[in-house]
């Protein structure tokens, strides 16, 4: 395999087009900022090569509490922020080969330098292969 690399794109990025596409094929198309969801930030990892997409990353900023419904949780009067992994997807061919570790690795490195204090991922409960990986990150689950 090619030698890849994991790094940050925004809409202006010259193969900004592979994102869109990647998306539309393998997570129902690029996700829309979500209306009545304190969303601060929105960030893309991607892992590629010279030539191809491998996988994504896109996690959320929020703060810590509304989503469950609580008031935000705050320390010495300052919302504590989270991240939240929302897309998370290695390309089948692709996988076994620490790519999505690595992605995850940058997602808690990312979440850290957005002052974030935790880094939270969803997973569907048929994803075993992504449940497994996170488990081994360190990962905690909440049902």
């Amino acid at each position: 395999m090619e030698k890849y690399q994991i790094s940050e794109w925004t809409g202006n990025h010259l193969r900004w087009s592979e994102v869109v596409r990647f998306f539309d094929q393998h997570q129902s198309g690029l996700p829309e900022f979500i209306d009545g969801y304190d969303q601060r930030d929105s960030r893309i990892l991607v892992a590629h090569t010279p030539r191809t997409i491998l996988g994504i990353l896109r996690l959320i900023v929020i703060p810590i509490g509304p989503e469950d419904n609580l008031p935000a949780v705050k320390t010495n009067g300052k919302e504590l922020l989270q991240a939240k992994v929302k897309n998370f997807f290695v390309l089948p061919e692709f996988r076994r080969r620490r790519i999505g570790t690595n992605l995850q690795k940058a997602a808690i490195d990312l979440a850290r330098s957005l002052h974030c204090c935790q880094l939270a991922s969803f997973s569907y409960s048929h994803s075993r292969e992504n449940h497994a990986l996170k488990l081994r990150m360190g990962f905690t689950v909440r049902p």
